[in-house]
């Protein structure tokens, strides 16, 4: 018996420290983020979260702007119209609506109307106003929880002296006057916020009533990443440089060049301009995995690192696709055609060559398309398996990995083929002529049976999230 309780405690200490000792924290991915589709034949945008669309469309093509848990959005049309987008439906905040932002946990959103400040709660799905005779709004800071409010803005009788107000269960009070401060972040009881000064770049915060400067090399970026509790800061200095500001001690630390993010939840957690990005549900980026992309678009490579309080160690460089195996306490990537696996530690090995691109399904299985266009399997990091051949693109969803085969050689966006899941170690045909596979928001899209109709390239569409089933299904769309 004692043997095997220390057995227990051995496999329990592994699968905390992982590879060669190092310890990396999770947060929850945002596997569940809404995402739109566009039908250009009814010009209509729709919603769609887990794979089910949600009740309510809306007219026109509308940019998202999802909360940091994935469940809600606000969905802008023509810079003007607002809609909040959650499970329970869409509701319209109104026709002329401006600042809107949206609370990291997705139930509060706040905007100008007219000349008042509003709130919505998703509580209630409804809206009131906060702040009245309110002339412009320059910068909006929601609190994690929406209890509090800090708008940069100008009042209408006060003409145009800008002014910093924040907003919380008592009321507004004034913190700065000029047009050059603002609030870019704040916690919910409102004792700690961070102020960006427009003019010369200076970046500081606000805690135990006292002010630190962070940094007065802010430069041009102006990129703020902050973890859900405020209490660390990734950010843009001038030239493009990461540093890593922790409030518990005032340390302010050089990670890297490059735009960077961590790969703690599946979205990307930098915001180019003056508004925070807050990572999902996650406290700390210390014992986290750190993320930095080179290149261009279409052309990108990753270096990925192990983030600690001594600074990054790179275990992965210019990888060209990579997904980090939680349970197995590695990333699996591909370069130059190798496909690895790296540890945690740094400790890398060689799984097979000729990989043109990879999935890894959520049991663990690696899959790979070799440059002969075979589809092969990897269980437990083994050799490698055929499965099948002929076949064009994969994507991983769920426990499954789906592929199209016999495409055409050489065909595009107008060509298809049939579409496969691996059940075991077989295919099993869907009954579907996909063209080509897109992911968004942790679901997978499947575009099937493409049809030029007005010189336009359009598709029917299928969502699925698990992968078990296609919840959602659209006619007309466009890439």
């Amino acid at each position: 018996m004692k043997k095997a309780i220390a057995l227990i405690l051995i496999a329990a200490m592994a699968a905390a420290f992982g590879a060669c000792g190092v310890k990396v924290e999770y947060g929850p991915k945002l596997e569940s983020n809404t995402a739109r589709v566009y039908t250009a034949g009814d010009r209509l945008s729709s919603f769609v979260i887990d794979g089910v669309k949600i009740e309510g469309t809306v007219p026109g093509t509308a940019s998202m702007d999802n909360a940091a848990d994935g469940r809600t959005s606000l969905a802008n049309v023509d810079n003007s119209v607002v809609y909040f987008v959650s499970e329970q439906g869409v509701d319209p905040l109104g026709t002329a609506v401006f600042s809107e932002e949206i609370s990291f946990d997705g139930r509060t959103a706040c905007y100008l109307e007219g000349n008042k400040l509003m709130r919505y709660t998703l509580d209630t799905r409804s809206a009131e106003p906060i702040l009245e005779g309110v002339f412009s709004v320059a910068q909006l800071a929601i609190s994690p929880h929406g209890q509090t409010v800090a708008m940069t803005g100008v009042l209408e009788d006060e003409g145009v002296t800008t002014a910093v107000f924040i907003i919380g269960k008592d009321g507004a009070k004034r913190v700065f006057e000029g047009e050059e401060r603002s609030v870019i972040a704040i916690t919910d009881d409102g004792s700690v916020y961070y102020t960006l000064d427009r003019k010369d770049k200076t970046l500081c915060v606000f805690s135990d009533g006292e002010e630190h400067t962070i940094s007065s090399d802010i430069g041009g970026a102006s990129v703020f990443n902050f973890t859900s509790d405020l209490s660390e800061l990734c950010y843009y200095t001038a030239g493009g440089v990461n540093r890593l500001f922790k409030l518990a001690d005032k340390s302010d630390t050089e990670l890297c060049t490059g735009f960077g993010y961590t790969a703690k939840t599946d979205r990307y957690s930098i915001s180019w301009g003056e508004a925070p990005v807050y990572i999902n549900d996650v406290t700390s980026f210390i014992n986290g995995l750190f993320l930095c992309r080179s290149g261009q678009e279409g052309g990108y490579t990753w270096d990925l690192g192990v983030l600690s309080a001594k600074g990054i160690k790179w275990i992965v460089k210019e990888a060209e696709d990579y997904s980090v195996i939680e349970e197995k306490n590695c990333v699996v990537w591909i370069s130059g055609g190798k496909l690895q696996r790296t540890g945690f530690g740094g400790k890398t090995k060689l799984l097979a060559e000729n990989a043109v691109d990879m999935a890894v399904a959520e049991t663990g299985d690696i899959y790979y398309r070799s440059d002969a266009k075979s589809l092969f399997v990897i269980k437990n990091f083994k050799k490698p398996v055929k499965l099948d051949s002929g076949v064009s693109s994969i994507a991983g969803c769920g426990k499954y990995c789906f592929y199209i085969k016999d495409k055409p050689i050489g065909g595009g966006a107008e060509t298809e083929g049939r579409l496969f899941r691996t059940e075991g170690a077989e295919g099993t045909d869907m009954q579907v002529n996909a063209a080509l596979f897109g992911k968004r928001s942790g679901h997978l899209l499947i575009y099937a049976d493409p049809e030029k109709t007005e010189g336009e390239l359009l598709y029917r569409l299928l969502f699925t999230h698990d992968g078990e089933a296609f919840t959602a299904e659209f006619a007309g769309v466009r890439i």
